[in-house]
Order: structure tokens, then sequence, then C-alpha cells
């Protein structure tokens, strides 16, 4: 996995990390009114979580996603391929919605 996209990958859950430190995704909405923007980025990040969740979750709830303590990790053949081609799927994924964010806030969220 080249250094670049790792870090990508790190400081894509990091930033979800931080917007929703408050309150988990999927959680219910509270009286706290979250803006719109951080709800769209939230679900950008998750998209690398889940495959994270995916593949390793036993990890999944202290990123916040719930419903996969019955889970272990895949140890199938070919792991860091198949991990790498999913978050690889993700990121192209992540690439197309920068080309038509029209939200600055979401976009800065997308490039970073």
């Amino acid at each position: 996995m080249p250094r670049k996209f790792a870090a990508n990958v790190v400081i894509a859950v990091s930033l979800f990390g931080l917007a929703s430190a408050q309150e988990p995704v999927g959680s219910a909405p509270t009286s706290r009114n979250t803006p719109e923007w951080v709800t769209r980025s939230d679900q950008n990040a998750k998209m690398l979580l889940d495959v994270d969740a995916r593949f390793y979750p036993e990890g999944a709830a202290s990123l916040g996603i719930s419903g996969l303590d019955d889970q272990t990790i895949d140890l199938k053949p070919q792991f860091q391929e198949r991990h790498g081609e999913a978050t690889k799927q993700v990121i192209i994924e992540l690439e197309k919605r920068v080309e038509q964010e029209k939200d600055n806030s979401v976009r800065q969220d997308l490039e970073i």
C-alpha cells in the first residue's frame, strides 16, 4: 500500500472520529442540530471505516460501528489483497465525489 494512500486513510479515519466524537454515526438525532455538511462528510468517511470493519470487525465498535460483535477477523486467503482492493474501490468513489461536491466544507474533507 503506497504511503500517501495509507496516510490519506489514516487522516480520513481521524477526521471521521473528530467529526463524530460527540455522536456516533447512525445514532438517534439529539436536540443538537448537526450541520448537514458534517453529516455528509461523516457518511463519506464512514465508507472507509466500513471497509476496515468488514475485515477487522473486532475493532469496529471503537470506530463507532455497532452490530459486529459476533464476527472475527477475516483470515481467508489473500487478505491483504482483498482489503487493499476494497479500500481502493472506496477511494475511487470518494475521488468521484470530490469532483461532484458543491459544498466547500465537504469538498475540503474529501480532498484531505
